[in-house]
């Protein structure tokens, strides 16, 4: 599974909703709800889980989900391992 891939599905995790109903325009606030402190949730998650050095400064950048994921390709070390 490519780190593409992976992301969506911590996302859709977080978000309690099926992978299938991301896009990659679906906003955070407006589709799903989330405030600033519930991206920064999902942002500390993806922190966790592939090593990204996200900071909260980029949880004002983010607000689809296209934003998140290519911040996470842009900033995860390579040899993330996959589970």
């Amino acid at each position: 599974m490519d780190l593409q891939a992976r992301v969506s599905d911590v996302i859709a995790d977080e978000l309690a909703v099926p992978v299938a109903q991301l896009t990659a325009e679906s906003r955070f606030h407006d589709d799903y709800g989330l405030d600033e402190f519930g991206i920064a949730e999902l942002v500390l998650r993806v922190n966790e889980e592939f090593g990204a050095d996200l900071s909260f400064a980029d949880v004002e950048a983010v607000s689809t989900v296209r934003d998140l994921v290519d911040l996470v390709v842009r900033r995860t070390p390579r040899s993330t391992p996959h589970p």
